[in-house]
Parts: structure tokens; sequence; C-alpha cells
């Protein structure tokens, strides 16, 4: 695969999301905050790291029109506005492997419509969106996927009972916190505590390091 087919194959995508966008809920609001597919640009094989769908604010009102830079996700943005993330690098270096100061993966969301807050989004929204998320999916074909908040993983079973199989829950010590492991769409997914969530952090490393997680040989 060349940048030319990643580019057109991704320019496809967008239109998908826009007609996909305009016949779902999410475009209905006063105050459309339209969609996007990726924060990267397509890397195939390298890591996907997903979230359940894009945030809002006054800077991001416009739908995105073209796949991202090389230098559009950088480490100092990553501080800024994925502050989440920031939260992580510690787990995410030790057992992904990722550098942050060069970022070398894939990050986008299961819905590609972008609201204000994920309880606006509806079944419907999810639904409309997520067969798109597939096509972006069996085209990166990354070599694990890491999913933050079990929200994702019980959002994907609502939409597509069979996406997810083989899944095995991961508990911290008590018992009381969990996480998922599996294969989405037959590719080996990893899901934590989202970084926002209230829990110690012992209990969230403990998820982490239970989870076992094996790195495939990269292509």
């Amino acid at each position: 695969m060349t940048n030319a087919s990643h580019q057109e194959f991704y320019d496809t995508l967008l239109k998908k999301a826009s007609k996909a966008y305009e016949d779902s809920p999410a475009s209905k609001f006063k105050k459309q905050l339209h969609y996007s597919v990726a924060a990267t640009p397509i890397r195939p094989y390298k890591g996907l790291v997903i979230g359940i769908n894009w945030g809002g604010s006054e800077a991001n009102q416009k739908a995105q029109e073209t796949m991202p830079g090389e230098d559009e996700l950088t480490e100092e943005i990553i501080k800024k506005d994925y502050k989440f993330l920031q939260r992580s690098v510690e787990n995410l270096e030790k057992y992904f492997k990722l550098q942050f100061n060069k970022v070398d993966f894939n990050y986008s969301n299961i819905c590609f419509f972008r609201t204000h807050r994920e309880k606006d989004l509806t079944f419907q929204d999810y639904k409309n969106s997520f067969p798109l998320f597939r096509d972006y999916v069996e085209y990166l074909n990354p070599s694990w996927i890491l999913i933050f908040g079990v929200t994702v993983v019980n959002r994907i079973v609502q939409i597509d009972s069979e996406a997810i199989t083989e899944k095995k829950a991961i508990y911290d010590d008590e018992q009381k916190f969990y996480g998922y492991k599996g294969l989405l769409i037959g590719i080996p997914f990893y899901c934590v505590p989202h970084p926002n969530a209230r829990l110690k952090n012992n209990s969230r490393n403990k998820i982490w390091e239970k989870m076992e997680i094996k790195l495939p040989d990269t292509k």
C-alpha cells in the first residue's frame, strides 16, 4: 500500500462519514460539530488506540476534510488536548512500547461523529458510524487495539454482537474494577479503565498488569 492509496481510502471514508452523519440524529443538533475519522494518518499494521467518540469545542466545528499529516498529533498536542493519554504514558510505554516523542500509532474512535458529550449520541448514531469504523480497522489491519473505557466495549456489543469474540473480563485484586481482552474484528484488543475513571492507581496498574499484554511481531 502506498501513501496515495492511503489518501484515496481516507477520502472515500470521509465521504461515507459525511453521508452517515447527515442520516444520523447527531446532525440534527442546533450546533453541528460534524465528524472526523482519525487524529493520525494511515499507519498500516501499527497499533490502534481508540475511544468512544470525538469531543466538541469551539475549535472544531468543521468536518474533517482530509487525512491528518504526520505532525498533526505530536507529543505537545497530546499534553494539551489529549490529557487522558498523557495520564497513561507510563503504562503505554511499558506495555505497548509507545514513544510519545514520535507518535507512531493510530488513533480514532468507534463513532466518528463529534458531540459535546458522549450521552448526546443515540444508538442510531453508533449504528450508522460503526460500519465505517470496521472499514477503517480492516484497512489498517493493526497489530493490536487498545480501548480506553469498558463503555466502548459495551457499545460495540450492542451495535454488532459478532464484532467481539473471545471476550474475557480482567479484574483488579479486589474484584471491583475491570477491563477486557479478546478479539475485535479479528484483531487482539485490550480494554483498560478510562484514565479519567475514579480508581486508585494500584487498582488501575493491576488491571494493566493482569492483561498479560503480548505484542505480536510487527510487519
